[in-house]
Order: C-alpha cells, then sequence, then structure tokens
C-alpha cells in the first residue's frame, strides 16, 4: 500500500546538516498495525509526515498504491491527503469554538450525509452524550476520540497518528489503541508514532528508529478487536 525508498530528510544547522531521515526504506501493507517506536529525537514525526505526504524529502520516493506523492502538485497531495488520510495528534487540534458534532462536520457538512456519518462514528466511539458539548468540556480522553472519530469522517484507507496517547492516562491510552485496531480490523491500515510501549501490544509490527534509521523490526501479536 505505501512505500518509502532511500527516504532521506535533512535540515540546515549552524553545526551543519542534520539527517533526520537518513536512506530508509519501509513498505507498509494494507490493513496493518504499524508502530514506530523511538526516542524524542529519532526522526518519527519526520518519517509520519513524509509518509504522509505533508513534508517534502530530501530524497527518496515515498509511492502509494504505485504513485509517487512527490511527483504530484501541491494541490494533487492536499486533495490526496483529504480524500485518503486521516490525521491523530497528540494535542488533539479541535476547533474551541465548535461542539463535537461541529468539529467532525467542518469540512464536510456541505456533503451529504455528513452529519449522519458523523453520528455514527460518535456512537462507536462512545461520544452521543457529548455531541453538543465544547472541547473544553470534555476530558482529554474524550477530546482524543472526538479528534479520532474527525479523522475517519472521510472514510480514509490509512490513519496516520502522531504521539496519540501522549497525553493520556493509561486508561484512555489503551482506549484511543484499541479503536485504532477496530478500525484497522474493518479493514483501515495504522501507522502510529510513539515513544511508549503501549501501542506495541497493539500492532501487528513495531519499528525501532534512532537518528532516522531503522534499528529493529518486531512482529506483533495484535489480537482481533471482540
Amino acid at each position: 500500500m505505501l512505500i518509502a525508498q532511500n527516504l532521506s530528510k535533512h535540515y540546515p544547522s549552524a553545526q551543519g546538516w542534520i539527517k533526520s531521515l537518513d536512506e530508509m526504506d519501509l513498505e507498509v501493507k494494507a490493513g496493518e498495525f504499524l508502530a514506530i517506536r523511538g526516542h524524542s529525537g529519532s526522526g518519527k514525526t519526520t518519517l509520519l509526515l513524509t509518509l504522509g505526504a505533508m513534508l517534502r524529502p530530501s530524497s527518496g520516493r515515498v509511492v502509494f498504491e504505485g504513485q509517487d506523492m512527490y511527483q504530484c502538485s501541491s494541490q494533487q497531495r492536499a486533495a490526496w491527503r483529504a480524500e485518503q488520510i486521516g490525521f491523530v495528534f497528540q494535542m488533539f487540534h479541535l476547533m474551541p469554538y465548535l461542539s463535537v458534532l461541529d468539529n467532525l462536520c467542518l469540512h464536510g457538512r456541505a456533503k451529504a450525509g455528513s452529519t449522519q456519518r458523523a453520528d455514527t462514528l460518535l456512537d462507536t466511539l462512545n461520544l452521543k452524550h457529548r455531541v453538543n458539548h465544547l472541547p473544553h468540556q470534555l476530558s482529554a480522553g474524550e477530546r482524543q476520540r472526538v479528534a479520532m472519530a474527525r479523522a475517519m469522517m472521510a472514510s480514509p484507507k490509512l490513519i496516520l497518528a502522531d504521539e496519540p496517547t501522549g497525553n493520556l492516562d493509561p486508561r484512555h491510552a489503551t482506549e484511543v489503541c484499541e479503536h485504532l485496531r477496530k478500525f484497522r480490523d474493518s479493514g483501515g491500515t495504522v501507522i502510529l508514532v510513539t515513544h511508549g510501549e503501549l501501542a506495541s501490544s497493539f500492532a501487528d509490527r513495531t519499528i525501532f528508529l534512532e537518528q532516522g534509521r531503522l534499528l529493529e523490526t518486531v512482529e506483533g501479536h495484535a489480537q482481533t478487536a471482540p
């Protein structure tokens, strides 16, 4: 589904060039839950943004279902992201003055069925009782579930999650991973970056990064969600 070939990203600094990604090769299968782990500065977020066609690499290719994403225009990449990818971030990035429902429908209210789709997702994520609440009236776990529902609004093939459990307690972090696994079980693909261990127990495979290089791959034993 997604292939990175000889992927590098370099940034200039006063001390010279910093290699955030260093000639990395990676393949992600459709229907896979992949966890990417590493310490701060290991290149995890750079890799995620590059795979998501948001950050042009210094060299190498990112190919999604046969299409080289960085051979497309910025407008084509933006349209592709809107249709194919859902993003989940550590800081939620909800609109503070909009209700839960309106946060989900913000980019799709004009689309037929968007409210019905939002209702279905909120029910699935146990948020129907929060539909008219503002983000500041929600717990951190609820806000992250709203962010996940928003990511799923366009029925994407792929969810990219950047430290989605970083601001959550263990119970809510586990809940988020369970919902991501259910998305995988329904046919979606998940790539999650984290510095913690929890996601590995839900992932089909975990890769470890250090200084922009792939150090190790561990096959997981994720269970199918009930």
